[in-house]
């Protein structure tokens, strides 16, 4: 199980960041182990379903779990198709402050979006 958390910036007080998509980087972690791995947004520049190639790349990595600010709906579609749970947290949080709301459970996940057949 990881989790993967948006994020502004680099520094030791990263801040959530509120766009999935076009998020500077994301730091996995492994809540077990916590082992965190900092992976720069490889499709920041991408013009075009960036959110499904990041959701693609996170599901790649084994990530299970998803923090962020606000997610669009490509991206929250592909996310869901790969098993991988959203969570939402408001802006001027850090990482690491989401991270331990998380583990405390003080965060509610997205239900699933409807759909339409």
């Amino acid at each position: 199980m990881k989790v993967a958390v948006t994020a502004g910036g680099t520094g030791p007080e990263m801040y959530v960041d509120s766009r999935f998509s076009r998020c500077n980087c994301f730091v996995i972690v492994d809540p077990e182990t916590g082992e965190q791995e900092l992976l720069p947004n490889p499709r920041l520049a991408c013009h075009q379903r960036a959110g499904r190639h990041v959701a693609q790349e996170l599901a790649d990595r084994g990530v299970t779990c998803v923090i962020t600010g606000r997610i669009g709906p490509h991206a929250r579609g592909a996310l869901e198709a790969a098993g991988i749970e959203i969570y939402c947290t408001e802006a001027g949080r850090t990482v690491f402050d989401a991270l331990f709301l998380y583990r405390a459970e003080r965060l509610s996940a997205l239900a699933p979006a409807a759909t339409t057949d």
